[in-house]
């Protein structure tokens, strides 16, 4: 994927690969620099090495006291690989600070494969817990000693960062070494870490500079020998704060009067700092100081950045060089600041990038406030802004811009770099800034409320992105659309404004104004392009013309140049039109493509919807060995797929591990699909696993359980038409289950009505299963010639895609029902023939009874049973046999017999296996016909 940001600037690091990565600075990931200046603390470096296999050393004091500075020399001495991440307040993001480490990782480790990065480009926001286990899954392919330290940890404020890190401290890894630095401890069981002596603490007290290495100090600072009386003074004085101590020396050398050390200052620290900074800015020329406060307001600075944004307001010069004659560049400027030791810091191995040490800096700034005019503050954050802009620092140049005051300027840049993030994908970095910025300001903005509605199709909330048109549609009709920005939000906007139509079901509509507004769209609006054209693919289908829908979406395909990301919106949706269309061989072929385009390109969901596609695919054509891998592949990393694919796709696996007789893995996968959807949080987990249960309590012919369960479900839901299990036929199955005559008329009225939606609006696959329910309601209405004639229907829809589970899944009723179909077309083209076979064959009847395609006329009826079973039942399944054809649950079977639900399910399944049958309702048919009941 090409970055965003500028190419040549080192500072500023490629995302970790993915398309909806974050841009990551590399100034951050930079272990700071240790001049010679800096008393190496050997007592102090001692304390770290003798922990360095614990799981945390936490650096807390308050500024100045040299943390950063201790720690960057340990993990210097160390010899360990290392890796570094700063903080700022801006990091206060869980995903963000997930983001940094990950690459910090990376970088110390560049042939280290991490399924966390690919994890925090998921559908939905992992929790702490979860990238936690994947980060310490990651790192636990380390050997060697690993140093991970995090700065400025006192920033954070967002509990679930805290969380992860507990997470980690939790389980330490034996090769991982976690070091904290802040100005405060974070909240962290930073107790119990103690009392198992898996913490190494240094605080303010140890960082205090004694004697001695106050004289050291002060003698490399002076270039001159430090008796131990000055040194005991001064390490009085600033109660051995290496920063005062700094402070101090640097005033001496502004004054250049270095022989007297006995300076008058202030005993207490509240007012040393403020003092000392003034003593050392009193004596220098006023244009240094000028850019000393201006550089201040920089986050961090390069020369070139420098002499762009702390440039006179007035004329462009330096600010008063020629009042003054020091015509300083940015060049000279950070020269001097290196060769002078003004609390500089390195952030980059090219030298290019620095930042200013954050409590002098601080105290700069608090001096800028009081000398420079809100104008010249206002003006040096805008020409930074400015700077950045043209040099493609995206995410600064909008921080600046808000900064200075002047919100129009940032969403000004927001505007013309919106189609870059959507085409790479960057969604969430682009909600990040739509969220920074002020909502009245958004509000007013045609293109800021498109960018919106778009991050709402992303989601996959196409009514959200709906009623945002409808709030950016008047703001255009007050305008004259001149300008090409209002031309671009309309054509945008109009796209949108598709979705009303299919709303009101008008489809050739819809894809009439789509092409028009797909006309109109910027060559550059890529992402925006993708979404028009599969809208228009979309509506012709549901406008009856299969034809022009696919040549949609193959013309789009066959076009080079698309985004990975617009790409992964075509092959989506394509599909999906060919799952509802109930074409699944199409469906095969294009999850095929979409599984070898998502990892090339590293698109965790479009590989993960690809996995579902194709495993769904091949379950409903009974291709089990095909679709296992596929499924599984989902539940291996759930947190890398969308909840409703993930859940589905897991119901289809657990339908293959039910026909296989393997109830408990059946189970199982249910149970642990609910504790995930429900740590997740996901508002519909209990609805989503009651609907799979249903389903499973049906075809075990446990009724009443499945009465229970169906009170849990909404068949109305809006996922019922998306996924290849129709949540809309659960309160039809159960009302043909029940099999009184109210209920079956009941379960008829709910059938024709969805027969007649999925008709008008061509979903085909769908509509297979509606069908083939309404069959069986038929039948047992008595309505023979009806039933028939409606499976026909089915059967048609369902040859083209080869469905064979859709059928066999209804149970012995449908085998009943296809075997008298097949009688009826027995002089029928044989392709009918063969396709009735093939269904017929996959039923799992016991093997007394097994269909069997291709024998003589007499073989499409049931053979006749063996008098006996091979082994015959004992005398508690016999009683648990008789209890199977009640409504009664294991639960209340166990409690009649007196004996435990466990025993009870052993019985069902030895009853099933004697039997040679998979369900509750066969084996109470077979018994039956065997005379045991």
């Amino acid at each position: 994927m090409s970055r965003i940001e500028n190419p040549g600037d080192p500072s500023v690091a490629e995302p970790i690969g993915e398309a909806d990565s974050m841009p990551i600075l590399h100034t951050k990931l930079h272990r700071p620099w240790v001049g010679p200046g800096l008393e190496r603390r050997a007592r102090l470096l001692e304390r770290l090495d003798s922990n360095v296999h614990g799981a945390l050393t936490l650096i807390s004091a308050p500024a100045g006291y040299g943390k950063t500075a201790l720690a960057s020399m340990w993990v210097q001495a160390s010899g360990c690989a290392s890796a570094w991440v700063s903080l700022d307040e801006r990091d206060d993001n869980l995903l963000t600070v997930a983001t940094y480490l990950v690459t910090a990782i990376c970088g110390a480790f560049p042939t280290l494969q991490l399924k966390t990065g690919s994890l925090l480009q998921a559908p939905a926001a992992p929790s702490a817990a979860t990238v936690a286990r994947y980060l310490m899954n990651d790192l636990q392919q380390l050997t060697d000693r690993f140093i991970l330290v995090l700065d400025d940890i006192h920033l954070v404020k967002e509990r679930a960062i805290f969380d992860l890190f507990a997470e980690l401290l939790r389980h330490p890894l034996p090769s991982t070494h976690l070091v904290l630095i802040g100005r405060r401890d974070p909240p962290l069981p930073i107790a119990s870490l103690r009392a198992r002596g898996q913490v190494t603490e240094i605080r303010a007290r140890d960082l205090q500079l004694t004697p001695a290495e106050t004289a050291q100090v002060l003698g490399q600072m002076l270039d001159r020998d430090i008796d131990d009386e000055i040194a005991a003074e001064w390490a009085e004085k600033t109660e051995g704060w290496v920063t005062g101590l700094r402070l101090a020396a640097l005033s001496l050398l502004q004054r250049h009067q270095t022989n007297d050390l006995k300076i008058s200052v202030p005993g207490n620290l509240e007012y040393l700092q403020d003092y000392l900074l003034a003593e050392i800015l009193a004596y220098l020329p006023p244009a240094k100081k000028e850019w000393l406060l201006r550089a201040s307001l920089l986050d961090r600075f390069s020369a070139p950045l420098c002499e762009a944004a702390c440039r006179s307001l007035r004329d462009g010069t330096p600010p008063d060089a020629n009042a003054h004659g020091t015509d300083l560049t940015g060049k000279e400027f950070v020269r001097w600041l290196h060769d002078d030791g003004l609390f500089l810091v390195t952030l980059d191995d090219q030298g290019q990038w620095f930042r200013f040490h954050h409590l002098f800096q601080s105290l700069l700034q608090n001096l800028a406030q009081e000398h420079l005019t809100p104008d010249d503050i206002a003006g040096v954050r805008l020409r930074a802004s400015a700077w950045c802009a043209e040099h493609d620092l995206l995410d600064e140049a909008i921080e600046y811009a808000l900064t200075s005051g002047d919100p129009a300027a940032a969403v000004q840049m927001l505007v013309r770099h919106r189609y870059a993030m959507m085409n790479a994908g960057q969604w969430r970095r682009l909600e990040r800034w739509l969220k920074r910025l002020p909502a009245e300001v958004v509000a007013q903005t045609p293109l800021l409320l498109s960018a919106r509605g778009y991050l709402a199709m992303q989601r996959a909330a196409p009514w959200e992105a709906l009623a945002i048109y409808q709030q950016a549609a008047p703001l255009l009709t007050a305008r004259s659309l001149e300008s090409e920005e209002d031309r671009a939000a309309m054509a945008e906007l109009a796209v949108l404004k598709s979705l009303q139509d299919f709303q009101q079901e008008q489809f050739v509509l819809a894809a009439a104004n789509t092409r028009k507004s797909l006309e109109q769209l910027p060559d550059q609006a890529q992402s925006i392009r993708a979404v028009a054209t599969a809208r228009i693919g979309i509506a012709l289908h549901l406008a009856g013309e299969p034809e022009q829908c696919t040549r949609t979406f193959r013309e789009a395909l066959s076009a080079p140049g698309w985004p990975a990301g617009a790409r992964a919106v075509l092959l989506n949706d394509f599909c999906r039109i060919q799952f509802i269309r109930g074409d699944l061989h199409g469906v095969l072929e294009t999850a095929g493509e979409s599984l070898r385009f998502a990892e090339n390109s590293r698109l965790p969901e479009l590989l993960s919807i690809a996995r579902y596609y194709l495993g769904t695919a091949h379950y409903l054509r009974n291709e089990w060995a095909q679709a296992q891998p596929y499924l599984l592949a989902l539940l291996k990393d759930p947190a890398l797929v969308d909840s409703n694919y993930l859940s589905f796709g897991a119901f289809a696996l657990t339908l293959i591990y039910h026909g296989q007789g393997r109830h408990g893995e059946a189970e199982e996968v249910i149970a642990t699909l609910g504790a995930y959807l429900s740590e997740i949080e996901y508002e519909l987990a209990h609805f989503m696993t009651a609907s799979f249960q249903f389903e499973l309590a049906l075809r075990r012919g446990a009724i009443v359980e499945a009465r229970r369960l169906n009170a849990n479900i909404n068949a109305e839901d809006s996922l019922n038409r998306l996924y290849f299990y129709s949540l809309s036929l659960t309160q039809p199955k159960l009302l043909l289950a029940a099999g009184t005559p109210e209920s079956l008329a009941n379960a008829r009225t709910k059938l024709d009505a969805l027969n007649t939606f999925t008709s008008q609006i061509h979903f085909d696959s769908m509509r297979i299963d509606v069908l083939a329910v309404l069959a069986l309601v038929q039948d047992a209405q008595a309505e023979e010639a009806a039933a028939l004639e409606t499976l026909d229907a089915a059967l048609n829809l369902a040859e083209l895609g080869g469905f064979v589970r859709n059928f066999v899944d209804l149970g012995s009723p449908m085998a009943d029902l296809l075997a008298r179909q097949r009688r009826r077309h027995k002089a029928a083209h044989s392709a009918v023939l063969l396709y009735l076979d093939q269904i017929l064959s996959a039923f799992p009847v016991p093997a007394q009874t097994r269909y069997r395609p291709g024998s003589s006329s007499a073989a499409s009826e049931a053979l006749p049973r063996s008098p006996a079973l091979a082994e015959p039942l004992t005398e508690r399944e016999s009683q648990v046999l008789d209890l199977l054809r009640t409504d009664l649950s294991p639960e209340e079977m166990a409690g009649q017999l007196r004996v435990s639900t466990v025993t009870v399910r052993t019985h069902i399944r030895n009853i099933y296996a004697k039997l040679d049958v998979h369900s509750r309702c066969e084996a109470v048919q077979a018994a039956k016909e065997l005379g045991l009941l």
